[in-house]
């Protein structure tokens, strides 16, 4: 990724250097990890009542660690629905982000969200789930999302300005709610 980066690589030439890097072995390939166990995709029956209890009008979503979204409320979708977000089978807000080019018009400070967001990776549960989420957008995603990822610093909070279809915009204050550790869960 680092060499991509400094080469300016597209998407396409990218995967190229990917796969040249793979067929090449050795050294190359950089390191070998074994997959990581994936991270749960279900948001905890808490969680999902305390969405329940905002609905109809309250705009929230649940995600874990890595941006998987994993509940939202109702108006939450009607509101994100034309943004693209929702559109992945598994959503990912990371994913979204730094992949996706209708973010950069939905999200209007679009810097500072995709800041936190790849700063958010450092709090994921195990580093393997981290380095296989970053190595998957990395090669899509290039220098956006490579430069902010190794960021040691935390940003400075800012609440997510959203453009709404319509012309209109909102704010969201981003609220980060750490629920503690259940055996059965990684996320």
């Amino acid at each position: 990724n680092s060499i991509a980066d400094g080469l300016s690589l597209d998407v396409t030439e990218r995967r190229h250097l990917h796969y040249l890097a793979k067929i090449a072995g050795g050294d190359c390939a950089g390191q070998r990890h074994h997959a990581p166990v994936p991270m749960r995709r279900e948001a905890r029956p808490a969680a999902r009542e305390t969405l329940r209890l905002l609905e109809p009008h309250g705009v929230a979503m649940v995600t874990n660690k890595l941006g998987d979204v994993l509940a939202t409320t109702s108006a939450f979708d009607r509101l994100m629905e034309p943004t693209g977000l929702l559109d992945a089978d598994q959503p990912n807000l990371v994913r979204y982000i730094f992949t996706d080019a209708r973010s950069h018009d939905a999200l209007i400070n679009w810097d500072q969200i995709a800041d936190q967001q790849s700063f958010d990776l450092w709090h994921a549960p195990t580093i393997t789930a981290t380095e296989w989420l970053t190595a998957d957008i990395a090669s899509q995603a290039g220098p956006a999302f490579t430069a902010r990822v190794n960021q040691k610093l935390p940003p400075t909070p800012h609440p997510w300005e959203i453009r709404l279809t319509d012309g209109g915009t909102t704010r969201w204050q981003r609220e980060v709610l750490d629920i503690p550790a259940d055996p059965s869960n990684k996320s």
